[in-house]
């Protein structure tokens, strides 16, 4: 399986290894650069034309929506839009948006697009808050090369996807090494796993986080306190936002040490029942049962793994790779905090739980 997902939503370009900083960077900014200002608008300013498109005050032309922001806009006037929708033609929605939208006294920040390759007309990247205050991924991705030049100046990008919805990218730092020189376990290498959003979908988040590079598995590390940074968007203040990144990125070596202790030790407890560990995780990870099965067959692939904790989390990463961005981001998650909670209980069966901060 490829080490780097683009999602078909954006088409961006760059690649990993030692050149892929520079080539994500100049992604996230050439995309940057294609972004109207944001407006601040009345929501009985904005009209759904009869094409579909929205228009939008101190525009000529109208926006199209795309899957997030019409998601978005459903919520705010209170449709489920396949559903009320689905025998409605254009003009008979827009009379119906426009209804509701004429009766709102709310006012909105409108994130847009300008047409491009793969768009040919602008569109709505985000209806939200007018106090939303969106971290550009460039910023964000600058400031952490800047925090981590003196643990390892030549970071590598393992993978990373873009979304309508998100950025997720992991960075590799040091070397690989064998957690308690495990070879069941093999090569893993200590890093961050970033998920940022720009349109209102999650808040900014950087846990540190283990590859293991026998087939591409991402986990977050299994340590307390592994989510270094958890940030909302609003009112961002730069300086003190590269602050708190040097004072917790200062002691990430150790973290990750702590953390490989832990994921060798994940070896040694026992799991009973594959499949409840894996309803648990589902759970806790709000997402659906349906996707049990996959977890059943990864656990599959590595026999040797079977019966463990260690297993358990490894079968959930390795599903999750088949995943949207946003899905495996929380499996990814899930997998990390049981183990945590398994080498963290001794006298009762690992429950896992999905850790500080779960969204």
């Amino acid at each position: 399986m490829s080490v780097l997902h683009l999602s078909d939503t954006h088409a961006a370009q760059f690649s990993t290894g030692l050149n892929g900083l520079e080539s994500l960077v100049k992604s996230f900014r050439l995309r940057e650069a294609n972004e109207n200002p944001d407006v601040v608008v009345p929501m009985r300013e904005l009209r759904l034309n009869d094409d579909g498109t929205l228009a939008i005050p101190g525009y000529d032309d109208g926006f199209l929506l795309n899957t997030w922001s019409k998601s978005q806009l459903s919520s705010l006037v209170g449709v489920k839009w396949d559903r009320w929708f689905g025998r409605m033609d254009r003009p008979g929605q827009a009379m119906e948006i426009n209804m509701r939208l004429s009766s709102s006294e709310a006012k909105l920040r409108v994130r847009t697009a300008q047409p491009g390759e793969d768009a040919p007309a602008g569109t709505v990247r985000a209806l939200v808050s007018p106090t939303f205050s969106p971290l550009r991924d460039s910023e964000l991705l600058g400031l952490l090369r800047e925090a981590l030049e003196p643990v390892d100046p030549e970071l590598r990008v393992v993978r990373a996807n873009v979304t309508e919805r998100s950025t997720t990218y992991v960075l590799g730092i040091g070397r690989a090494f064998k957690p308690g020189d495990d070879h069941e376990v093999g090569d893993c290498w200590g890093g961050l796993l970033v998920q940022n959003s720009a349109v209102g979908y999650a808040a900014a988040r950087i846990v540190a986080n283990f590859t293991r590079l026998v087939c591409k598995n991402v986990m977050v590390a299994p340590i307390p306190g592994a989510e270094l940074l958890r940030k909302a968007h609003r009112a961002f203040d730069m300086d003190r936002l590269r602050d708190a990144l040097f004072e917790r990125l200062r002691d990430l070596p150790g973290k990750l040490a702590n953390a490989a202790q832990a994921l060798a030790a994940s070896r040694e407890r026992r799991v009973t029942d594959a499949k409840a560990a894996f309803q648990e995780v589902l759970r806790t990870a709000r997402l659906p049962l349906r996707l049990l099965p996959e977890l059943e067959q990864a656990l599959e692939a590595e026999p040797a793994l079977r019966g463990t904790a260690f297993g358990i989390s490894q079968a959930v990463t390795r599903a999750a790779q088949a995943q949207k961005p946003e899905e495996r981001f929380r499996l990814e998650l899930a997998a990390g905090a049981y183990v945590e909670e398994a080498t963290r209980t001794h006298t009762r069966p690992p429950r896992p739980v999905m850790g500080p901060g779960a969204s």
